[in-house]
């Protein structure tokens, strides 16, 4: 009797041990991770070109604003991503070739103020501690957004082996 519970027992361990010792398939489906982009991608002044950088005034120091000297537009990062903005008014002193107070025509009618202040010399351009973007929309409400920037130009100096100058 013995001998039948020790066959039954080593039958039922063989053929369990076969249903375990076949081969795992691994799942070939890659996970995707969507980033959502939340800001300007970065940009790049040629060799003597000379632009305007502006960040929200936040922690999250997104890239709102870019406009180029010799553009008459500019790009804004909105709730619909980014667009492009012509520019319509321009006013005060110019730093590096882009003033501080600029007004913009959103798609829908309404207008992009910008205004920076506080402005601070630095190496090729000068930045402005403060300042604000205020969305006036068509029906004329108001969205002011605190923000900071920068004016630069691309200068290559003597000898210099870059050609491009990266401000992100």
């Amino acid at each position: 009797m013995a001998i039948k519970y020790a066959i039954g027992l080593t039958a039922l361990l063989i053929l369990g041990a076969c249903g375990t010792t076949g081969t795992q398939s691994k799942s070939k489906t890659k996970t995707s991770i969507a980033v959502k982009q939340d800001r300007l991608a970065p940009r790049d002044l040629e060799s003597g070109e000379c632009g305007i950088f502006v960040w929200t005034a936040d922690t999250a120091r997104r890239f709102v604003f870019f406009s180029r000297t010799d553009s008459a537009s500019g790009s804004w990062w909105g709730e619909n991503g980014e667009i492009e903005v012509p520019q319509i008014f321009s006013d005060s002193q110019p730093a590096f070739e882009q003033t501080p107070n600029q007004t913009y025509q959103l798609p829908d009618g309404g207008e992009l103020l910008l205004k920076l202040s506080d402005p601070e010399e630095v190496d090729n351009g000068t930045r402005y501690r403060a300042g604000s973007i205020t969305q006036t929309t068509a029906n004329g409400w108001d969205k002011v957004i605190p923000v900071s920037g920068i004016a630069a130009c691309n200068v290559n100096p003597l000898g210099a082996e870059y050609s491009t100058r990266s401000i992100r």
